[in-house]
């Protein structure tokens, strides 16, 4: 992915109020490591408040909920291959109390 479709797409982000603020880094993995040619963006604030510090190289972001997705979906995949759960099965399947 080119430098400046990553930058275009964060502004992209920004602009629909997926969120306050975004970074994004990459490169070859080889160039990273010797702290060469990463490609680094970092975009909007820390929070949609008027006097909300910049994103920056030294900021923190709270992975929670991207986590539940991985792990979720992972175990779910464990599920599916071990031939426990199906892709198409219904949900009221394992949860008999849920109606669509």
């Amino acid at each position: 992915m080119k430098a400046h479709s990553v930058s275009r797409l964060l502004d992209f982000a920004l602009s629909q109020k997926i969120g306050s603020g975004m970074a994004a880094s990459f490169g070859k993995i080889d160039e990273i490591r010797q702290g060469e040619s990463a490609n680094e963006f970092y975009k909007g604030t820390h929070s949609h408040q008027l006097n909300a510090r910049l994103v920056s190289p030294h900021s923190y972001f709270d992975l929670a909920s991207l986590t539940k997705v991985l792990a979720t979906t992972l175990l779910a995949m464990i599920k599916v291959e071990r031939g426990v759960l199906g892709l198409d099965h219904s949900l009221s399947q394992w949860l008999p109390d849920y109606s669509a």
